[in-house]
């Protein structure tokens, strides 16, 4: 009984080492006639759904971002070309449906719809640092009280959209940037990675080519579009140009408490953490974004290649060239702006000082903005107060009004087809007001607002009451720098009718919000003692050359302005 036990231990024993053997040797590249099959049938599949969702979409033609959201369901073209890709990781065509339905759900995250959908809601409904928003009823005539539809600036759209963002948020819930910094570590990097990866597994397949068909355009009159590796290469290019970016946004705090004065003094002081490194992990993504900036370059040097080196029908490819299309200038000028990430490179820059004009030159070393990283970019700054002002903005706006008046009989004496001129002119700069009312009967000038009635005909008199209407309607304190102007010139005799018409042009900007801003008031009044007061004037090697004097210079700070 033992003798059998332990033969049988020893054939189990022997079967696991055996198992264990086979799957330690087996070639990972192998892939069954059965899989390969398999991931054909899928790719098929995977490629007609997305045709269907792409035609749908352009069908549907989504108006909201709400109604885009539900309609960008990638998930069944993903899951097809996931299986595609599980099945045979050599199908190219497979990779490359992977990686990109694969980013495309990236929309399908739910964290990310409801952060969306909740900005959107906050953001309809307030606008960061708006104090006020004016609305003024003002129309075209009829003070106040539109005389006809273009006289009527109310849009419908907000009014009812307003109850309904209101209901979907609380007051005191303001959207926060560390929300999409969460997002970027959880979703949008894990996604870009796994597409890298998928794509760089194309690269060795020098006959690669993608067909997005009319209907995966959503446009079925289109022609088709191929992608070969010269695209594998370029939208490499931009993903690991993505994921620089994005490694470098969340490196920093960049959460503001509020989008109002309070906010903008809290977070601005020097005492803040906004704008500050984190600890934890803000160096290795700095690192990490350096590293993923420079791979970008190397992306676009081998699509430039590729691209030089195609010989086939280039009719239907998505990248195209021109004939006499440089690739060495090409070249050269994305090794230059590389070697520039790389370490020091010359920096040349012009300014005016006092009248006169400069040309000058410093070393700029970006890479160190990444391998020697700031922890507080207010420390960068002397030390310094925050305080806040107000500035406003406004619309523009350019109506002529029509007016044509009548006076039966001039009752004044000695005119006999005498020329005659008008000329009405409002200005609004600053505080006071420039008017220049002047009327040139014959030889005689007369200033309206110093002449007689009984020196001019009545029909006159008229148009300059209405000139004065003119100035009171656009020159209240919601209308900024108001420009009103006519001009007439014709003949009067006495006892003859005289008739008078033409446009008044009337130019005005309308205030139309105001919004809060920081000031920075340095601790010190002295020029001198302040210039001192830059103790990293290299910030943290980016600029190596510069001492005080000469980054304030480099900033166009000079003691006439530096505490502007």
């Amino acid at each position: 009984m033992k003798s059998r036990m332990f033969r049988l231990t020893m054939i189990l024993g022997l079967l696991v080492l055996f198992t264990m053997s086979c799957e330690e040797t087996e070639d990972p590249d192998l892939v069954t006639p059965e899989d390969s099959l398999a991931a054909t049938a899928a790719l098929d599949s995977a490629h007609n759904s997305l045709e269907d969702l792409m035609s749908s979409m352009y069908e549907e033609d989504p108006d909201s971002l709400e109604q885009l959201l539900d309609m960008m369901d990638f998930s069944e073209p993903y899951a097809l070309y996931a299986r595609a890709h599980m099945l045979d990781h050599r199908n190219t065509e497979a990779s490359f449906g992977f990686a990109f339905t694969g980013f495309l759900m990236i929309s399908q995250d739910q964290a990310l719809q409801d952060m969306l959908l909740r900005w959107e809601s906050y953001f309809s409904v307030n606008e960061p640092f708006l104090i006020e928003k004016y609305e003024s009823p003002l129309g075209k005539r009829g003070y106040g009280l539109p005389t006809d539809v273009s006289g009527i600036r109310v849009p419908i759209a907000p009014l009812v959209a307003t109850p309904f963002a209101l209901s979907k948020m609380s007051v005191d819930d303001v959207p926060q940037f560390s929300e999409f910094q969460a997002l970027v570590g959880s979703l949008f990097l894990p996604v870009i990675d796994e597409s890298i990866e998928a794509l760089e597994s194309i690269e060795d397949s020098l006959d690669f080519v993608f067909i997005i068909s009319p209907a995966m355009q959503g446009e079925p009159e289109a022609s088709d579009i191929e992608l070969d590796l010269t695209e594998i290469y370029a939208i490499e290019t931009g993903l690991y140009g993505l994921k620089s970016l994005l490694k470098t946004v969340v490196a920093y705090n960049f959460e503001f408490v509020s989008f109002d004065s309070a906010g903008i003094v809290t977070e601005l002081s020097q005492d803040s953490d906004f704008v500050t490194l984190y600890d934890d992990h803000g160096a290795e993504d700095l690192d990490i974004a350096l590293e993923s900036a420079l791979t970008a370059f190397d992306k676009a040097l081998a699509a430039l290649a590729f691209l030089e080196g195609e010989s086939d029908d280039q009719d239907n490819d998505f990248i195209q060239v021109e004939d006499d299309f440089d690739f060495n200038m090409a070249r050269d000028d994305l090794t230059t702006v590389k070697s520039a990430l790389e370490g020091p490179t010359m920096f040349h820059y012009d300014y005016w000082d006092e009248d006169m004009y400069y040309e000058d030159s410093t070393r700029i070393d970006i890479s160190q903005f990444f391998l020697n990283p700031i922890n507080d970019f207010k420390d960068i700054l002397p030390p310094y107060t925050v305080g806040t002002e107000i500035d406003y903005s406004y619309d523009y706006y350019s109506v002529s009004e029509y007016l044509n008046l009548t006076q039966d009989t001039v009752m004044i004496d000695g005119l006999s087809n005498t020329n005659i001129s008008i000329t009405l002119h409002y200005y609004m700069e600053g505080v006071e007001p420039t008017i220049f009312a002047m009327v040139n009967l014959g030889f005689i000038q007369y200033d309206l607002s110093t002449a007689s009635q009984s020196d001019l005909p009545q029909v006159i008199w008229e148009y300059y009451a209405e000139f004065m209407d003119y100035i009171e309607q656009y020159s209240s304190e919601l209308v900024q720098f108001p420009l009103i102007d006519f001009y007439w010139s014709g003949n009067v005799t006495t006892g003859e009718s005289l008739v008078i018409e033409g446009y008044f042009e009337i130019s005005y900007e309308q205030r139309t919000a105001a919004y809060v801003y920081p000031t920075i008031n340095w601790n010190t009044t002295d020029y001198s003692t302040w210039v001192t007061e830059w103790t990293n004037p290299t910030i943290n090697g980016i600029l190596p050359d510069l001492d005080a004097a000469g980054l304030v210079e480099f900033l166009g700070m000079n003691e006439d302005n530096w505490n502007d």
